[in-house]
């Protein structure tokens, strides 16, 4: 458990629970969110910049960095930050 095979069904947890509140809301569910969360200037979460991710399945591994990474994408996700993103889409 680590990785996307952790990371991806959290994530897509949040995007359910912020498409069932505008669902409720009458609002439509947020549909396609890659756009959206590439243009704008919010960020969805803080920027993971100490770590690698080595380990004996990956043993490169991949280096966190200031800004974009392979290991954490945008950054670990903060459930108000994206919410506020995908609300505003």
């Amino acid at each position: 458990m680590s990785g996307t095979s952790a990371a991806t069904p959290t994530f897509a947890g949040m995007v359910s629970v912020i498409n069932d509140a505008l669902l409720s809301e009458g609002k439509p569910p947020v549909g396609f969110i890659n756009p959206v969360l590439y243009k704008s200037t919010l960020h969805i979460g803080f920027d993971v910049t100490d770590g690698n991710n080595k380990q004996p399945g990956c043993p490169a591994g991949f280096p966190a960095v200031k800004g974009w990474d392979a290991l954490s994408g945008f950054g670990t996700p903060i459930f108000d930050a994206l919410e506020t993103i995908l609300r505003a889409g």
